[in-house]
């Protein structure tokens, strides 16, 4: 008890894109069967098998699931169910006691194309490309009889070399070769719940240049945020820097000068009136009065508090 999937398999990158289950289950067997025969036997086996290095019973590889470039199936599955819904309406049109001989003929037409249409998808979701063989190989995932034969596995590879050293500089040994020849890349598997199956066939390339596209949307994000931050810290020290220049006479008479005291307005008119005079809006009677507003500064002398403030 307590034991998950992931703790018996391990993933599988870089294998050529038509290889068969077989090839890899063959590959890992062998892999096995020299390991635990260096180390005098069997890890779990037993009896002759185990004396003898076979990987035995309860070691070795129990099953292989191969990675397609498919990952549009449940798109395809949509098009199917609505070619399938198609064909059956057609289908029930042709027994119509109604319908013409013409009618039927251009009916039957259309069901036979939607049949071949519903074929050539069917072909799609079992992994069939156009040229009629399976799609692409992008990975695999590799599940043995036990823990320790996975254990060994994953060790030549993580460990001792199997994935190339120094970024793929060092080659990794002989027996580690898909078929002698192919590099491959094994690392251990995570749970099949934690996998997006959908991004299983982007290459090293695209999931490189997805990385950068996150990354630099990220920095400009985090640099427009950055100076905007800047500004308003910059723009709010300017305010209150500045914020003494409403006191100052000559501010003040620039804002008194620049005031048409005979414009109407709708706010603040005495009486309930509708429109007013600013003049009237402000309770001016007095001219003179009108260089003391609206910041309540005599700017003949500069006394006065600002009332804006």
């Amino acid at each position: 008890g307590g034991h998950v999937a992931a703790d018996y398999s391990v993933m599988v990158w870089g294998l050529p894109v038509r290889v068969t289950g077989k090839q890899i289950k063959d590959h890992f067997d062998r892999l096995l069967d020299r390991s635990f025969a260096a180390g005098g036997g069997s890890k779990e086996g037993g009896g002759e098998e185990g004396a003898k290095g076979d990987p035995g019973p309860f070691d070795g590889v129990a099953d292989v699931f191969l990675a397609r470039a498919d990952s549009n199936v449940l798109v395809q599955f949509d098009k199917r169910a609505d070619l399938l819904r198609d064909r059956i309406n057609l289908e029930a049109g042709l027994e119509a006691p109604d319908i013409t001989e013409g009618e039927k003929r251009r009916r039957g037409a259309r069901v036979e194309k939607v049949a071949a249409m519903i074929e050539r998808l069917d072909q799609q979701i079992d992994g069939v490309d156009k040229t009629g063989v399976l799609n692409p190989v992008v990975g695999a995932f590799v599940i043995f009889n036990s823990q320790a034969a996975k254990i060994d596995a994953l060790d030549k590879y993580v460990r001792k070399g199997g994935n190339g050293g120094l970024w793929g500089v060092i080659p990794p040994p002989h027996e580690c070769l898909l078929d002698g020849k192919h590099r491959i890349k094994v690392w251990q598997a995570p749970e099949p719940s934690n996998i997006m199956w959908e991004n299983l066939e982007a290459s090293s390339m695209e999931r490189g240049l997805r990385k950068l596209a996150s990354s630099l949307a990220t920095t400009l994000i985090v640099a427009v945020s950055f100076f905007a931050i800047v500004w308003g810290k910059s723009y709010n020290q300017a305010m209150v820097d500045n914020k003494g220049a409403c006191s100052q006479v000559s501010f003040a008479g620039q804002c008194n000068s620049n005031l048409n005291w005979d414009a109407v307005t709708p706010h603040g008119c005495p009486g309930g009136e509708s429109e007013c005079p600013l003049r009237s809006a402000w309770l001016l009677t007095d001219p003179v009065e009108e260089f003391t507003v609206p910041l309540s500064i005599d700017t003949s002398t500069g006394e006065g508090v600002p009332v804006l403030l």
